[in-house]
């Protein structure tokens, strides 16, 4: 038919052109066949969500490229913050592992270094807070029980 005829250019440039002359030929079509009213309308619009989704998808990959970069951006901000905080409680597990050693030196003895290597497997500072507590009223061998029990804690965790 004639509007088959007129519509295959229109279709195949809207594909394979620029979108100025697709709309021109759309605007040709259309006059040639006398559409008018809202009928051009709505043929106005299929061409214009042609356009519309290749803007979309172009910007789409954009986005997408866009939300990647933020992510691995707050990804570093994050890794860094718990690295610290990390870096923070590790820190505060040796300083109470410095002041258990002098502690537990101090009340008993030599026999204290018995303690040393449980300690080192302790990782918490509240644990470690937890073993200065014991430290103060059990005896060395109850406090090494307790300690090497934690310790095996720390280690299933």
């Amino acid at each position: 038919s004639t509007l088959d005829a007129m519509l295959r250019p229109v279709v195949l440039l809207r594909g394979f052109t620029p979108r100025r002359l697709a709309a021109t030929m759309l605007e040709w079509a259309m006059r040639r066949l006398g559409v008018t009213g809202e009928t051009a309308e709505e043929m106005k619009a299929m061409a214009s969500l042609d356009e519309f989704r290749s803007q979309l998808e172009e910007r789409a990959r954009g986005w997408t490229e866009e939300w990647f970069e933020q992510g691995i951006e707050q990804g570093i901000e994050r890794g860094i913050k718990q690295g610290r905080a990390e870096g923070l409680e590790q820190g505060r597990a040796e300083s109470e592992r410095r002041g258990l050693r002098r502690l537990a030196t101090v009340r008993f003895g030599e026999s204290a270094t018995r303690l040393d290597p449980l300690l080192d497997e302790v990782r918490s500072a509240a644990t470690l807070a937890e073993i200065g507590e014991w430290l103060m009223v059990d005896p060395l061998d109850r406090l090494i029980a307790k300690v090497e029990a934690a310790a095996a804690d720390n280690r299933s965790h």
